[in-house]
């Protein structure tokens, strides 16, 4: 789901930039870009959801385990998410999976939009999208206000380090597998495409409005200056831009909470 036309990269050139309207027909339909597209998602759900599941319905409950045991005097208090904490019951740990998959579903399609993105040597593309991703996600579970992380006992830093680690392990653990399925081959066909849509459909309304953006890039570039408008070389860039200040934005939040719980 790459943010251009490779037929209107210029890293591509076969002879014919000067001719975008040629250029142009040489991409493919709009019914066989959204195909492809839903197949790079379909695969990629496949992985990130039960991925998810396990990220916050066993990792994170240990997590909750750990601090509950760390901190007693919290045991029976009903968390900001509607948990009793230190209460352990099986509906709890289904509903907790159960939120893990539809997070699992969400970090499936916003990794298959922001993969083309990454740049640079393969460890910073898998340290930033981790590390960025993860402390996006962490800025929005730490909160210096209700019951979480301020009636804690012991230092909070605990708690924040783990539900900071949480995500940047789960991101992680997905760009390892999601690259690998794509480099193999792997998942394809119709039923795993079936079954990876089916596991999408929690981020449904998100998937539509990316459709409605491929949709609107195909109709631009029909045109020769629309041709030239989708395949400037700098739009990447200016999406790794936006990224980093929604990353700085997401310290900023972070760091002042942190400051506040301790």
């Amino acid at each position: 789901m790459s943010v251009i036309d490779p037929a209107l990269d210029p890293a591509h050139d076969d002879g014919t930039a000067s001719r975008p309207s040629l250029r142009a027909s040489l991409g493919p339909s709009l019914g066989e870009q959204l195909l492809s597209d839903a197949g790079d998602l379909a695969r990629t759900t496949v992985v990130a959801v039960p991925l998810g599941a396990v990220s916050v319905g066993v990792v994170a409950r240990v997590c909750m385990f750990v601090l509950a045991q760390t901190n007693p005097s919290v045991a029976g208090m009903t968390s900001d998410d509607g948990f009793t904490i230190h209460q352990f019951t099986l509906s709890g740990s289904l509903n907790l999976a159960l939120v893990g998959a539809v997070f699992g579903a969400l970090s499936g399609v916003c990794w298959t939009v922001l993969a083309p993105l990454k740049t640079g040597p393969a460890w910073f593309r898998r340290t930033s999208i981790s590390v960025g991703a993860g402390v996006v996600v962490g800025s929005q579970l730490v909160h210096s206000d209700g019951i979480d992380f301020p009636f804690l006992d012991n230092p909070a830093l605990l708690a924040v380090a783990m539900f900071v680690l949480i995500p940047v392990l789960h991101v992680l653990a997905l760009d390892v597998l999601a690259v690998r399925v794509q480099e193999r081959g792997l998942l394809r066909g119709p039923r795993w495409r079936a079954t990876g849509l089916v596991l999408a459909l929690p981020m449904a309304p998100l998937v539509a409005v990316l459709a409605v953006l491929r949709a609107l890039q195909h109709l631009v570039r029909q045109r020769p200056a629309g041709a030239r408008w989708v395949a400037w070389p700098g739009w990447p860039w200016v999406a790794r831009a936006v990224l980093t200040v929604l990353f700085a934005v997401a310290v900023v939040s972070l760091g002042s909470d942190i400051a506040a719980l301790t």
